[in-house]
């Protein structure tokens, strides 16, 4: 074994630590911190968030959708196949900590700035959050005992900051007139690939960018891209995406982007009990009938009986159909 594979395996035991939540329940497990680490200290604050995963941990690790969050991985193995760079989707971790059974070492995991949590019952941990009504804010500290109920109150969670994610300025990414124009609130690099192998000309905006402004641009079509955090906080962000809506230029969306189509179509956004993280999640094609089996990333859905309410009564004008 190598001494930085060894240097590595160490570190992942060198703190006890627990990862506490507002009801008083605790899991423990050792973190790659020392103790006297001012951010330990503090205590890490994040949203517990589990995924399902058993592959892609690079692309999981590294999507800002997670910002804020504690990403939990129910598959007990973490780093157990080779990184590859290729695969990341932005350019470091934006998550509060990585929570797994078993870290195994290879490069990615060994330059992460992201605290590693070892947990030693993930299963437990997974089952907790799934039975779990109201709150995931948790954080992890070396004390056993769990903070107070103020403290969890005024938790300093930044999981709906889209300035640390989203893009603050245009970029040309593909030259041209007539641009798809993706409004970047945190977007995945995958998402980026996938618009420029469409071969039309492609323009990021920032997440606070006007409606008017990307008119202006003259799009072909506008995308908005994922994002973190409660859709429902993006007050600014709604507005514009109704303001575009009225214009005569095709809007789509995924994720973040999609819910906030849904709040511009006057409907509204729940927030699941425990969110839909994952690489297999089926769902129905209603044209064919068809099952497809999806990656999915996400705490929040639109509100089926209220976006129903509006197929036929709503400020396009238009029937809207759900066709997946």
């Amino acid at each position: 074994m190598s001494k930085s594979k060894k240097n590595f395996l160490e570190s992942l035991n060198r703190t006890q630590a627990f990862l506490h939540f507002d009801d008083g329940t605790s899991f423990s497990g050792t973190i790659n911190l020392e103790k006297s680490d001012p951010l330990l200290i503090k205590g890490i604050w994040g949203e517990s968030a589990f995924t399902t995963a058993m592959t892609g941990y690079q692309e999981t690790i590294t999507d800002p959708s997670f910002l804020g969050q504690h990403i939990i991985f129910s598959s007990p193995h973490i780093g157990n196949y080779p990184p590859n760079k290729k695969v990341n989707q932005s350019s470091k971790s934006h998550a509060t900590s990585i929570i797994a059974r078993d870290f195994f070492p290879n490069s990615f995991l060994e330059n992460l700035d992201t605290p590693l949590f070892t947990c030693d019952d993930t299963r437990a941990l997974v089952r907790f959050i799934t039975q779990k009504k109201g709150s995931h804010i948790s954080v992890i500290t070396p004390n056993e005992v769990a903070p107070s109920k103020e403290s969890f109150e005024k938790a300093p969670v930044k999981c709906n900051q889209l300035d640390l994610v989203g893009e603050q300025e245009v970029e040309t990414i593909v030259p041209g007139d007539s641009p798809i124009v993706l409004v970047n609130y945190g977007c995945k690099s995958a998402i980026i690939k996938n618009l420029k192998k469409l071969g039309f000309p492609l323009v990021t905006v920032g997440y606070n960018t006007t409606a008017k402004q990307i008119k202006s641009l003259n799009p072909r079509l506008i995308f908005l891209s994922n994002g973190p955090g409660d859709p429902r906080h993006y007050t600014f962000q709604i507005e514009q995406v109704k303001e575009m809506l009225s214009f005569e230029i095709p809007v789509r969306g995924i994720c973040l982007g999609h819910q906030l189509i849904t709040l511009a179509l006057g409907a509204s956004i729940i927030k699941l009990p425990f969110g839909q993280r994952g690489v297999n999640h089926p769902v129905i094609e209603h044209e064919t009938g068809k099952i497809l089996i999806t990656s999915q990333n996400h705490g929040y859905a639109s509100n089926k009986e209220e976006l129903t309410q509006k197929l036929k009564n709503n400020i396009l004008k238009r029937e809207i159909f759900i066709s997946y």
